[in-house]
């Protein structure tokens, strides 16, 4: 009977650790207030006299009012735990996943309350960000200062915890971190894409009936598709091997953690990119979307949200899809990968893929983010613990290596500096 009682104190655990990592895991892409004011900048059109319009507001079907800005929010707080979009099988797989999350904020009744509360921390957020850069902060620093709390708020809105140690019960929110692959890379755009595909799909059948309300839906569903457009400009996306980690690092809730240890580092050191129709600049990650250093990249991830929105205006004049790729000409790639192809101009990337060799390759040494050498011998515990002492993990973290059985490990490391 004891071993057996051991036993499930023991499936407990690895349960809980499955979730709390995630409450060491930030929402991908852009934080929510960029990805406010991004959306809000994007004029939408009705007619061919309408001078643009952005403060436009939506009514959804279950009684929400959003703008296209809030909409362009909702893909941090809405999605299907273990579904991403970008990971079925087919294209119209895909589209039925996409819209069934789309649903969950639109069509669902109960979701009213909740994105309202949602809404209410993002503008809090906002609020604190305009104030403190008026007093010469800088917004990454003011980010990371607000960063704790209100993950633990919309983990509290989204069914989660809200005490103190909220992050042992997850909410949607945080589940959702666990496979957000949709905000990654090459995976973003096949998010996006599908998206804009549908809304190209509503905007033909608004043309073919006039009907003005289905053109309101087109643009709807092209904001909530937007959010994985924006995603693709936030450095710590680009060049980040995020299903690789989580595929070749056992257990995968490490390669989760190794993720965001690259995601923040090339968030904050910014990356040299180009795009497909040959423009080059410097461009930052989450939490320096208002910097003056990301100018540019901010000037660029502004004009592929407006082309993106004009293909829908005009699929609905025309009623036939755009032949052009305007949009995919626009978004950013990095300069260097890593390996052979890394030329030293940037930081070191701390993980990167060879497709050809299918081989996951780590910096030889992780605290150096100039040290342009990689190897493929390595282990996600360790490097973990080599991260670590760079930067001292979170309470959570710490608390998520004992639920996951490594306490022990963990203790003789010097990595449980948090009594509690």
């Amino acid at each position: 009977m004891k071993k057996i009682l051991q036993f499930f104190i023991l499936l407990s655990a690895l349960l809980i650790n499955t979730y709390v990592l995630a409450a060491n895991l930030s929402p991908p892409g852009f934080a929510s207030s960029e990805h406010l004011f991004i959306g809000n900048n994007t004029k939408i059109y009705f007619s061919t006299d309408d001078p643009g319009q952005t403060a436009y507001t939506f009514h959804l079907q279950n009684g929400l009012a959003l703008n296209y800005g809030k909409i362009v929010t909702m893909a941090d707080f809405y999605g299907i735990p273990n579904q991403p979009i970008s990971a079925a099988k087919s294209d119209e797989r895909r589209k039925e996943r996409f819209l069934k999350i789309f649903a969950m904020f639109t069509i669902n009744k109960s979701a009213v309350q909740e994105a309202e509360q949602i809404l209410a921390v993002i503008y809090n957020e906002q609020k604190l960000v305009d104030e403190g850069m008026k007093n010469g902060e800088r917004p990454e620093d003011i980010y990371n200062k607000l960063a704790a709390d209100n993950d633990r708020k919309w983990n509290c809105i989204t069914g989660g915890g809200c005490g103190k140690y909220w992050y042992f019960k997850p909410g949607r929110y945080f589940t959702l971190t666990l496979s957000d692959f949709d905000h990654f890379g090459d995976s973003a755009w096949v998010a996006y894409e599908t998206g804009h595909k549908l809304a190209i799909e509503q905007a033909i059948a608004a043309h073919q009936t006039q009907d003005k309300q289905k053109l309101e839906l087109a643009y709807m569903i092209n904001a909530f598709a937007c959010h994985y457009l924006s995603d693709h400009f936030a450095t710590g996306h680009m060049r980040n091997p995020r299903i690789e980690l989580f595929t070749h690092t056992f257990p995968h809730i490490i390669g989760n953690a190794l993720t965001l240890y690259m995601h923040n580092e090339e968030n904050h050191y910014g990356l040299h990119v180009h795009n497909l129709r040959g423009d080059h600049w410097q461009a930052y990650g989450d939490k320096n979307y208002f910097d003056k250093i990301n100018q540019e990249n901010r000037i660029k991830v502004e004009e592929a949200m407006q082309v993106s929105a004009n293909e829908i205006f005009a699929a609905y004049l025309s009623g036939i899809v755009p032949k052009d790729d305007a949009v995919y000409q626009i978004i950013p790639y990095a300069d260097s990968i890593g390996g052979d192809h890394d030329h030293g101009q940037d930081i070191a990337p701390l993980f990167y893929w060879d497709a050809k060799l299918k081989r996951l390759y780590r910096r030889v040494d992780v605290t150096n983010v100039n040290d342009h050498h990689w190897t493929s011998h390595w282990q996600g515990w360790s490097t973990l613990i080599e991260l670590a002492f760079q930067k001292k993990l979170s309470p959570e973290m710490q608390a998520q290596l004992i639920a996951a059985g490594y306490g022990e490990q963990a203790r003789n490391a010097g990595l449980l500096t948090d009594r509690e």
